[in-house]
């Protein structure tokens, strides 16, 4: 009986204390699987990722980007945007958690409420230090400096400049919001715009009055300028057309020049070719001698010569004279 009875306490006793071991190990095992599981931490293509241990309380250095990491057990990611992040500063919908118009001041004391958008980009070699000085709240921090310096731009430019010389705030703004969070939020300004401008209706309607002063006389000007040029055009042509026959006149007069110097030269040339046959004619018939030619002899042989060819019409010459 004491044999068999401690059989059965044996063979009892293994059985559930099997079962509970192995029950203890799945459970182990399913423990060890979750906590695996849950260790991994995704971090997405727009975001950064810095690893915090919750034991140790502890950053790490590393900043992560996208993909699925192990940071480790009791450990997860604390994320920033990685992309260009927009805010805004406007009565829409879109822009930062503080999103609503700035109230600002100009250089005269004029309340002008401002509507503004930008873009900013952590750094992400300053990822570290942007957790160490303001956690997860450097957003809030940037849109409150955006706004303060936007306040402290416009204390410099008057009421009206803020209508007619807009681009210049809008560049000055630009950069002091970029030196700005450059320096204290580890970020750069990609672009800055000023969306819109409002002030009180009365003063509106003053610089409306201003503007349109300003068209009209800038109408004004334009018109007289026009005029001016349209005469101008016409003492142009005027004096194009006075060279033209000044140049005609000219060109009339060279060519005059130029003919009659030309029918000169002709002349000399046939004179000199006229001498020459005088003078060969003369040796020809003996009249030229070492001391020159017989002029006399050479003249009565031209003038019979002559008498000879006009017989017909010749009339009381010596008939001794033509025969000569």
């Amino acid at each position: 009986m004491g044999r068999g009875t401690g059989l059965g306490r044996g063979r009892g006793g293994e059985l559930p204390f099997a079962i509970l071991c192995g029950g203890a190990s799945c459970c182990c095992l399913i423990i060890s699987i979750s906590l695996i599981s849950a260790s991994f931490g995704i971090v997405e293509t727009s975001e950064y990722g810095l690893r915090y241990d919750v034991p140790s309380m502890r950053i790490a250095p590393e900043v992560y980007e996208n993909g699925r990491h192990f940071p480790g057990l009791g450990s997860y990611f604390v994320k920033y945007p990685r992309k260009l992040t927009y805010m805004e500063f406007s009565s829409s919908a879109d822009g930062g958690s503080n999103n609503g118009p700035v109230t600002v001041w100009s250089k005269d004391g004029q309340e002008i409420v401002l509507e503004a958008g930008f873009y900013i980009r952590l750094r992400k070699a300053d990822i570290l230090e942007i957790y160490y000085a303001y956690q997860d709240q450097v957003m809030s921090v940037i849109e409150d400096v955006a706004a303060n310096a936007m306040r402290d731009v416009a204390t410099g430019f008057t009421t009206l400049q803020f209508f007619t010389n807009r681009s210049s705030i809008d560049e000055r703004m630009s950069q002091e919001l970029g030196r700005r969070i450059s320096a204290c939020c580890y970020a750069d300004v990609e672009v800055f715009n000023m969306l819109g401008i409002d002030v009180p209706s009365s003063f509106r309607v003053a610089v409306e009055n201003v503007v349109i002063s300003q068209q009209e006389r800038t109408t004004l000007e334009i018109l007289r300028d026009a005029i001016v040029l349209r005469q101008s055009i016409r003492v142009v042509d005027a004096q194009a057309d006075k060279t033209i026959l000044v140049a005609k006149s000219d060109a009339q007069a060279t060519g005059l020049i130029t003919r009659s110097q030309a029918q000169a030269d002709v002349q000399v040339l046939v004179e000199k070719a006229r001498a020459q046959s005088l003078f060969n004619l003369s040796t020809a018939l003996g009249f030229a001698n070492g001391s020159g030619t017989n002029m006399s002899q050479l003249l009565s042989y031209m003038y019979a010569d002559v008498i000879r060819s006009n017989r017909d019409v010749v009339v009381n010459v010596p008939r001794a004279l033509v025969s000569v």
